[in-house]
């Protein structure tokens, strides 16, 4: 299933399908990293 989240859509790795993106350190994190970014700055 691909969702796209409008808010992530001017990504250039993943262009808002922050759970099926192919970059490789995406890859690694297990979403792209313009929403772990998001989810760790929330934590901060």
């Amino acid at each position: 299933m691909m969702d796209l989240f409008e808010k992530y859509k001017d990504c250039p790795c993943c262009k808002g399908f922050v759970l099926n993106c192919e970059g490789a350190i995406c890859d690694k994190l297990g979403l792209c990293y313009c929403i772990q970014k998001d989810l760790q700055d929330r934590q901060n």
